[in-house]
């Protein structure tokens, strides 16, 4: 899978990369959308400037929802937050208030997630990992004639 991104290939083989690429491109998407333009015989300016920034918003989401899937997929949750945060307000300024208190909820979850794997100072996975090295590693040294077992 490969992703144009502001003249750029990016392919689907580095996921990190495609994460961070597609957040930043959400977030450039967004403030372009945002900037003025000066439109030739247009009496509407306003009326325009905010078909914009809801277009531009709009694009962005599925550049947001690849990278909060990528950055979940990795497990990095302070950029997963990060990402999260960005598709709340997104969803805001659409007007679409339910996407937004969900997308708040998830952003919320990873926060705590973080915070107890922050405070966290054994990960029971790694314990039993380790358990299984031990008793590997007790087998492979004890001679055969030793072994109680």
């Amino acid at each position: 899978m490969y992703i144009l991104i502001g003249g750029q290939v990016i392919d689907g083989d580095d996921i990190e990369q495609r994460a961070v690429a597609c957040h930043t491109f959400a977030r450039c998407v967004i403030a372009a959308g945002d900037s003025t333009r000066e439109f030739p015989y247009s009496h509407d300016l306003a009326s325009i400037s905010t078909r914009l920034q809801a277009s531009a918003l709009q694009e962005s989401l599925s550049y947001l929802h690849k990278a909060e899937s990528d950055f979940k997929r990795l497990e990095m949750l302070a950029s997963l937050a990060d990402v999260q945060y960005t598709m709340s307000i997104v969803y805001h300024n659409l007007g679409r208030v339910d996407d937004a208190l969900e997308v708040a909820e998830r952003h919320a979850a990873t926060l705590q997630e973080q915070s107890l794997l922050e405070t966290s100072t054994t990960d029971q996975s790694v314990v039993s990992v380790f358990s299984i090295v031990d008793r590997v590693g007790v087998h492979v040294a004890t001679p055969k004639g030793m072994n109680g077992r």
